[in-house]
């Protein structure tokens, strides 16, 4: 696997992990919980994350290394509790936890990465009846490899 497939994993395996046993607002339900292929807006249950990998902006230095910034979009659909916007609210401080967290047993993520920035965060916009609610953040994943090596 590339060191961007392996962080794109690494990703999913924190998300996969937000579960109220351990200290968060929601439960995920593991990585088979994770998707890469549908927004969270099309899943008609929940809960339900989506992993997805926008733009990659790369620059070579003279050591024969390539800096790479790549952006990672995270959305999180799970069912209402308290209030929609409360608990979107909830979903992303879950994430930003869960992300951004170095400690903890997990830390192959951090061994891969140089940095992570959350760069943007949006709740969903509550549907009246609509039981499911979300939110999203966007980061800055940013990692280096030999030229060459995606």
């Amino acid at each position: 696997m590339t060191k961007r497939e392996n962080i794109i994993q690494a990703l999913i395996a924190r998300v996969g992990s937000i579960d109220k046993a351990t200290g968060y607002h929601f439960t995920v339900g593991g990585e088979s919980y994770v998707r890469r292929s549908l927004p969270t807006s099309d899943f008609n249950q929940a809960p339900l994350a989506c992993v997805w990998e926008l733009e990659e902006t790369r620059t070579r230095t003279h050591y024969g290394i390539t800096k790479k910034v790549l952006l990672v979009r995270i959305e999180i659909a799970v069912p209402t509790e308290v209030e929609p916007c409360y608990d979107a609210n909830r979903v992303l401080e879950d994430l930003e936890k869960a992300i951004l967290t170095r400690e903890g047993e997990e830390t192959e993520l951090w061994n891969l990465v140089e940095d992570i920035l959350d760069v943007k965060a949006e709740i969903a916009r509550p549907q009246i009846g609509n039981p499911i609610t979300g939110a999203a953040m966007e980061f800055s994943v940013h990692y280096q490899t030999p030229v060459g090596q995606p």
